[in-house]
């Protein structure tokens, strides 16, 4: 019963977050291996890429808190489990068409605001604060 955690982690690492950054003890990655900062803007239909708009003003008007990092940028909300819930929605549209993207949903046990991480590291931060930020970033 115990491993039912680590398998939940696993799991989310898989689906939402690229394979080097699942296992980072694998083969070094050059620049040429990465992907490239590009959205796809065929990987959503026309209702997803609605969803998608709605999902990102909602992220938006919800966002409380914003840190930069030397990988990306973290996002706090509020404790909301139907926004929790929509930002999971969210990833997953997002991941679809921002494969150079790295997303980490989390919500620690003791933490009363959930977390949203976006990352690739310094390629891709610009790309990020301009399009997932409104609010005054502060440095973490």
């Amino acid at each position: 019963m115990h491993a039912l955690p680590g398998m939940v982690v696993v799991l989310l690492c898989v689906l939402l977050s690229s394979t080097a950054a699942c296992y980072p003890e694998g083969p070094e990655m050059t620049t040429a291996d990465l992907p490239s900062i590009a959205c796809r803007l065929d990987a959503l239909t026309p209702a997803q890429r609605a969803r998608e708009g709605e999902l990102l003003e909602q992220h938006l008007a919800a966002t409380l808190e914003v840190r930069e990092r030397d990988d990306g940028f973290s996002f706090r909300y509020t404790a909301d489990v139907a926004q929790f819930s929509r930002l999971a929605e969210f990833v997953g549209l997002e991941h679809l068409c921002c494969p150079f993207l790295d997303f980490q949903l989390e919500w620690a046990g003791a933490e009363e605001s959930p977390w949203l991480h976006v990352t690739g590291g310094p390629r891709v931060k610009e790309f990020v604060e301009s399009t997932f930020t409104r609010r005054k970033v502060t440095k973490d």
